[in-house]
């Protein structure tokens, strides 16, 4: 539906032929609005990418922590601002006797 819309504003001409003036600013406010439609376009698909690399980055930043965390000799807990267990590694977990992977 949209695109329809947007086409029959692009590229039909309203009512009939126009003249001089009138088909001049018709002419330049269709090329800014496609402008605009593809400067918003181009922005979605930056804004996507953006996304997605930070996503990537915090997955394997996650990743090196975890592995990190999981080397040390020493047991460590983390917990959250309501004392529930966010990560405890391989040693934490055999000292209170739990699975390391709940």
């Amino acid at each position: 539906m949209l695109g329809t819309v947007l086409g029959y504003y692009l590229f039909v001409q309203p009512g009939g032929r126009l003249s001089g003036a009138a088909e001049a600013y018709y002419v330049i406010l269709n090329v800014m609005v496609a402008i605009g439609l593809i400067w918003m376009a181009d922005g979605m698909h930056r804004s996507r990418n953006e996304a997605r690399r930070s996503e990537a980055e915090a997955r394997t930043s996650h990743q090196r922590l975890s592995d990190l965390l999981a080397r040390i000799g020493d047991a460590f807990f983390s917990f959250d601002l309501e004392w529930r267990c966010l990560y405890a590694n391989q040693r934490a977990a055999k000292m209170v006797g739990k699975d390391p992977g709940r």
